[in-house]
């Protein structure tokens, strides 16, 4: 995913599965599917703080399609199912 921020910044993104550091945004970043939502913490250079939180979508059509009821229950408990969005912006303002 790509995390945006409307000035440089530093973000640290957390889910069940994991703890990601970006050290300038704009950056890409690789996470850890969850069903949990996903936490952005940022800080700019002059130390101003934004959150935000983002939470999983469900991909529960295509995750039968792809395997059954079983591949349906292994997705769901690997976090495969779920998906957080390509882009997150987080606002300063």
């Amino acid at each position: 995913m790509n995390v945006v921020t409307d000035v440089p910044a530093r973000c640290e993104l957390k889910n069940d599965k994991g703890t990601y550091a970006v050290d300038q945004t704009p950056a890409n970043v690789t996470v850890q599917r969850s069903e949990q939502p996903l936490t952005i913490d940022c800080v700019d250079r002059q130390g101003r703080h934004a959150h935000s939180i983002v939470g999983a979508q469900d991909n529960e059509v295509a995750s039968f399609a792809g395997g059954g009821l079983i591949g349906m229950s292994v997705d769901k408990s690997t976090g495969a199912r779920f998906s957080y969005p390509s882009v997150i912006s987080v606002s300063f303002r």
